[in-house]
């Protein structure tokens, strides 16, 4: 997570400077955001998710989109090293020794194991096989994908949607929250907080 969290700043403060990163979007309603608002948030979730002292956020679709970014961009670095069949040693398997550590982890503090049937050889090239463990790894902190579904409730009436939300179990405020809006100071605090979480 820590080195996901890395890797997504670096591409938003490259879009800070109008180097816009390439990638596919599987996340619009943090894509969407301004590039300062998108650190604000990733600071916010980013301490959240390390640091245990840090209260729980509220859980509202922009904050539980910015954790699914993290997990998108992990996949997308396991697509690009499957897709390398060159590159320094060292760098090939990088991420998948990060997933596949971070698997171990969860096992060893299961009262279950939670992968019986194994988790996947380093060497292993399967794609989707390597996205349905990181989904499991997303499956621990993020139990649905409301955040997605914006879109739905704002095409519906909005005595439907109500209904639908109450239904489906989301907070009327779900999808109305605010994203935060640094100033310039602010977002110096934020890049500082960013760099004591990734060089941890």
């Amino acid at each position: 997570m820590r080195e996901s969290l890395e890797d997504v700043a670096q591409g938003i403060e490259w879009e800070l400077e109008g180097c816009a990163r390439v990638g596919r979007c599987a996340v619009p309603i943090f894509h969407a955001l301004r590039p300062e608002q998108k650190l604000a948030l990733l600071c916010e979730v980013g301490e959240a998710l390390l640091l245990p002292e840090t209260p729980v956020p509220d859980l509202n679709a922009l904050n539980e989109a910015t954790v699914g970014v993290l997990y998108e961009n992990i996949e997308h670095r396991i697509q690009a090293e499957l897709e390398e069949d060159a590159g320094p040693e060292k760098r090939r398997y990088y991420w998948r020794r990060l997933v596949l550590a971070t698997l171990e982890e969860s096992r060893a503090e299961a009262e279950h194991d939670p992968f019986p049937d194994g988790v996947p050889d380093i060497m292993c090239r399967d794609r989707d096989e390597w996205i349905l463990f990181v989904e499991c790894l997303t499956d621990r902190v993020l139990w649905d994908n409301d955040w997605m579904d914006g879109d739905v409730y704002l095409d519906l009436p909005p005595e439907h949607a109500k209904k639908l939300k109450r239904m489906m179990g989301v907070t009327e405020d779900y999808y109305t929250a605010i994203p935060p809006d640094p100033s310039e100071r602010e977002l110096g605090e934020i890049r500082s907080r960013l760099r004591a979480l990734t060089d941890g």
